[in-house]
């Protein structure tokens, strides 16, 4: 009996079949396997309860190893208890963290990084310094911690080259067993990277421009940073809906809005994107970055690689495919290796990602570097979703004291982006890893198509939109026929009447060498007065105008 609690407390039970010894400290108790909020003392059994003691933890983290390389990923495995089969079994969803004990505080370790466990309960890390260490649950308060060592590289030769060794970790064939460390191979310091994000917040919560913010939200999100920068961030976006103008501002601001686990839907963002299919594609018909950046954000508000609008759009995506593997770039080839991946089954997918693989092995260099490091960072996700781990050390080459990417005579708007876009691909994330997915809401599109909703005080709040049989529906028609609109593939920004620049996601140089972007035409929007007709025909219910509005954009 604890009086400063007020309650009992199970300290110690002898099982004497299994041991002679008491077992004491950890004796833990589910009733109908679940875990009450409530200790034993305090729980009200009731007949037909099935209930379990067992001495341990409920959850704990395993790893694949107990010792490791600087620099080289290892797997951690969050897992749960079950007491009636007496074994753990994979637990997704829950944040792992590598910590590091704290000589202040015992009872509050120093946390290095975390990372939300998959569907297989797993969460890949890389270590920067030797040392001790430990892995546990963030939900849990890194109790129990698992023990860890981290060695330092060895100084031998690798015995397969780059490329080699990249086929190897994705699961290619070329690859050789047993590959070390080149010597004195650089680190990328997520956590630095991730300091440096956010010592770079405004005061009126942006990270300098829209743009920007958004990557910069995005990858905040993939370290599982601290929260502290999302009201200012929220508050700005609210006040600044209007600047979204192009297809792919939505589409990157959708995936801004997934990864900092806020439904994109209500804020309309995804209906842009649905009214910018044409049938065939989205956007331009020309560019194919418009297209790859819808399939994330499309498919983690709830739509399915099975949706014809996926479906179509995957296939434009391939048949823009050059016969190099490539999309006339490493970048963009990196974003549709992402994207592609997402639908595995779709017909052709396979054959056009092992064609875009050996492309990006080919521009692989000795530094495990794809060009510069924005390339880099894109390329190295491409390989995560192949299913491989390639080391962050062209990245960490670029990384700076500050934890920031790119020398310091750089434009420092540049180095935040290309920061930005090494964060979740050091820690091996694809962007759809990043974002959280949401329901396809059941009612049609946004009752107006022109502008965002007026947003309140912040995106979370946001009032839900309806569609009425009386307003207009702005579909888009052709795009207007301009010289500027037969730009290569490296289209890099769209300018809008009101002449404001908004970039694409695509980023083949950093900002301080634009001083001539292609340019391009907006989207042009008209009203379809056959769409239309068909819904004044009679009042229709929300769901039926989905139902029309896909059969218009089937036909």
């Amino acid at each position: 009996y604890y009086p400063s609690y007020n309650e009992f407390y199970l300290n110690c039970l002898l099982i004497s079949a299994a041991s002679s010894t008491p077992l004491c400290g950890q004796w833990q108790y589910m009733v109908d396997g679940v875990t009450p909020a409530l200790g034993m003392d305090a729980y009200t059994l009731h007949d037909q309860d099935s209930v379990f003691l067992y001495f341990g933890y409920p959850r704990h983290v395993v790893l694949d190893a107990t010792s490791t390389i600087a620099g080289v990923p290892f797997t951690t495995t969050a897992q749960s208890y079950d007491p009636s089969t007496n074994t753990y079994s994979p637990a997704p969803g829950l944040v792992v963290g590598v910590t590091q004990a704290s000589s202040t505080n015992p009872w509050s370790p120093t946390v290095i990084a975390t990372s939300t466990s998959d569907a297989n309960g797993q969460a890949i890390f890389t270590v920067n310094n030797p040392g001790d260490y430990a892995a546990g649950l963030e939900e849990d308060y890194y109790t129990p911690a698992t023990p860890f060592s981290v060695e330092a590289a060895p100084t031998s030769t690798p015995t397969t080259t780059p490329d080699q060794q990249s086929s190897a970790t994705t699961g290619g064939s070329s690859g050789g067993g047993g590959g070390g460390i080149a010597p004195s191979a650089p680190i990328f310091n997520v956590g630095a990277a991730t300091n440096f994000l956010l010592a770079q917040q405004g005061s009126d919560g942006s990270f300098g421009n829209g743009l920007i913010s958004d990557w910069a939200a995005i990858a905040l999100s993939s370290a599982n940073a601290p929260a502290s920068y999302r009201t200012s961030l929220l508050n700005y976006f609210a006040s600044h809906d209007t600047d979204l103008s192009s297809v792919t501002d939505y589409e990157r601001h959708a995936m801004t809005l997934e990864a900092l686990d806020i439904d994109p839907n209500p804020s309309g963002d995804i209906d842009k994107i649905v009214q910018a299919f044409d049938g065939t594609q989205i956007g331009n018909p020309a560019l194919v970055n418009d297209d790859i950046f819808a399939i994330f954000p499309l498919l983690a508000a709830g739509f399915m690689p099975s949706d014809p609008i996926v479906q179509k759009e995957i296939a434009f995506i391939e048949s823009k495919q050059s016969a190099d593997g490539s999309w006339g770039s490493v970048d963009l080839t990196g974003a549709a290796v992402q994207a592609l991946s997402l639908a595995p089954d779709a017909a052709g997918v396979a054959p056009t990602l092992a064609r875009a693989k050996a492309y990006l092995l080919e521009n692989e260099d000795a530094g495990y570097c794809f060009g510069n490091s924005s390339s880099t960072s894109w390329a190295l996700q491409a390989m995560s979703a192949l299913g491989g781990n390639a080391p962050a050390t062209c990245l960490a080459s670029e990384q700076q004291a500050d934890g920031g990417v790119g020398g310091a005579s750089q434009d420092p708007q540049t180095r935040l982006w290309e920061t930005a876009y090494a964060v979740p691909a050091a820690l091996g994330k694809t962007w759809q890893s990043v974002l959280h997915t949401f329901s396809k809401p059941s009612a049609g599109m946004s009752e107006s198509s022109t502008s965002l909703v007026p947003a309140t005080s912040t995106l979370s709040n946001l009032p839900e939109l309806a569609a009425t049989s009386t307003s207009p529906l702005i579909v888009p028609t052709a795009a207007s026929s301009s010289p500027n609109e037969t730009a290569p593939l490296d289209i890099v920004a769209t300018t809008s009447t009101s002449g404001t620049t908004h970039f694409l996601p695509h980023h083949p140089a950093p900002l301080s060498s634009r001083t001539s972007p292609n340019i391009i035409n907006d989207e042009v929007l008209g009203t379809s007065t056959a769409l239309q007709a068909a819904v004044a025909e009679a009042p229709i219910h929300q769901d039926d105008l989905i139902n029309i509005i896909t059969t218009f954009i089937a036909s």
